[in-house]
């Protein structure tokens, strides 16, 4: 997940209902879903199904989706 939309290099308008539900229980809506590159040093992971939360306060990554 990210805020930021720039952060996903291709993206399309999130046609679902689901949202986010933070710790504090606040639930956030899903703008986009899309596909971002995260570069490391030998390798480059393409990761599918970034959702962007503009109001999403850290970046977050399941590695478990890895």
């Amino acid at each position: 997940m990210t805020s930021k939309l720039a952060n996903l290099d291709l993206a399309a308008t999130y046609q679902g209902t689901d949202t986010i539900t933070t710790t504090s229980g606040t639930s956030l809506n899903i703008f986009n879903i899309g596909i971002s590159n995260l570069i490391g040093r030998n390798h480059t992971f393409a990761l599918k199904n970034v959702m962007h939360v503009p109001k999403l306060s850290h970046h977050q990554l399941s590695i478990y989706q890895l």
